[in-house]
């Protein structure tokens, strides 16, 4: 079941919902329940992910993004706290990014969890993981 608080939707997660994978749908209700996050820096991943395969749905899928979750500007305290949590992260996950931080920060910053299925958040606290077959460890 799932608790009523914000969750902050990444990348991943939105592609695997657009997508209709097993992963996507356990996306569903963490984006249509109505407590759905997106940060604009997620925005900025998926313009790249859709110029990279093709527009074709970019326009369409940004509008339901936009209609279905809050859009969230990058703030002063989190872009201040992105650099360091970068590093610290980095001493176990080499490649974890700084829009990973950002998205990371943002989430703490709001008390809310990143859902996500990307390995660089697996096992992190405040991340809803998707696992292999889609399903969130309990």
């Amino acid at each position: 079941m799932m608790k009523t608080e914000d969750y902050v939707i990444d990348s991943y997660a939105w592609i695997e919902y657009f997508k209709g994978s097993k992963k996507g749908q356990i996306v569903l209700p963490y984006i249509e329940g109505g407590h759905g996050l997106t940060p604009l820096v997620v925005i900025a991943e998926l313009s790249a992910f859709y110029a990279r395969i093709g527009q074709a749905l970019w326009e369409q899928n940004l509008r339901f993004i936009e209609a279905r979750t809050s859009l969230l500007e990058l703030n002063l305290e989190v872009a201040k706290k992105a650099g360091p949590t970068r590093q610290r992260m980095r001493q176990d996950r080499p490649k974890f990014g700084l829009i990973d931080a950002m998205i990371y920060e943002t989430a703490l910053s709001l008390k809310a969890s990143v859902v996500s299925g990307d390995p660089h958040f697996e096992g992190l606290p405040h991340v809803v993981f998707l696992g292999e077959f889609g399903i969130p460890p309990s």
